[in-house]
């Protein structure tokens, strides 16, 4: 008995394949559910706004008028300036040593996206020396599968993969698949705890509350482990804190597995102190 290895053209869409996006069904939206304007910032987790000229875009969770095995998607409204079709919702692979893994391949990018206005959605990949887009939503109001395919340099330095708009309009996003070869996968989603795992390498939030008997002006430290190993040394940001006998709570040391947060403490005694603090981790 032999074994043949089916090439990639002639797969079916329903051909597993891993999907090489991080939250790619938009589930996961740990910085709200929006609405998020400004330029180059995330949305849902890894999905990153990229605004060209006088365009404006504005991006939310939405539960309304679903695809089919979803629970939330990304609801977009988008005004046309003077960006050209140039302005996307994006995720970019910019890690070296797993963009070098790509080199070399065909990539295909799909995504799920209902939209009213022809010509305004589609889809498309920078492989590092240029964009290449799929063809447009049809306008029916519907969920149409969008999809686009490019091969990728023998060395990238980067990939780009999103939806670009080219026409005022709004439109909804969802069940995104980026695979090797030439063939559109059909959606898969992961397990809810692979899913949350892949967005925590990149972004993060916390609670610490912490009590301490000490005397004046002496350091308290509490060192923080991160729920996953981020992909570089995070930028933390504390919000909301507040403390008894201690003064400013400052980071320190920070680095891929974990930060120190510490404060001085400004009277003998008991001093506490609580902070919500976030780490981000974009490549």
């Amino acid at each position: 008995m032999t074994f043949e290895q089916v090439a990639n053209p002639n797969l079916g869409p329903s051909a597993q394949r891993p999907n090489l996006l991080t939250n790619g069904g938009f589930e996961i939206w740990q910085r709200g559910n929006g609405p998020f304007t400004a330029n180059g910032v995330y949305t849902a987790d890894r999905w990153r706004t990229s605004i060209i000229g006088t365009d404006t875009i504005s991006v939310s969770a939405s539960s309304t008028s679903l695809d089919a095995g979803s629970s939330v998607q990304a609801a977009v409204t988008f005004t046309l300036g003077t960006g050209g079709g140039g302005t996307i919702l994006h995720q970019y692979l910019v890690e070296t040593t797993y963009t070098y893994q790509l080199g070399g391949k065909t990539l295909t990018l799909s995504m799920r996206v209902r939209c009213s206005t022809a010509n305004a959605v589609r889809l498309g990949i920078y492989n590092s020396t240029a964009w290449t887009y799929g063809a447009y939503h049809s306008g029916s109001g519907n969920f149409e599968t969008l999809s686009v395919s490019v091969a990728v340099p023998v060395a990238p330095s980067q990939i780009w993969a999103g939806a670009s708009f080219a026409a005022s309009c709004t439109a909804y996003l969802d069940n995104a698949m980026l695979v090797v070869g030439s063939t559109p996968a059909d959606y898969v989603p992961m397990h809810p705890a692979d899913d949350l795992a892949r967005c925590l390498r990149y972004y993060e939030k916390q609670q610490l509350r912490a009590a301490q008997y000490g005397v004046a002006g002496s350091q308290l430290e509490w060192w923080q482990s991160f729920k996953a190993v981020k992909a570089v040394s995070p930028t933390i940001t504390l919000a909301d804190t507040g403390s008894t006998n201690i003064g400013t709570i400052n980071s320190a040391f920070t680095n891929t597995v974990g930060t120190d947060l510490y404060g001085l403490t400004t009277a003998v005694g008991t001093s506490a102190l609580y902070t919500t603090w976030t780490a981000e981790a974009n490549p």
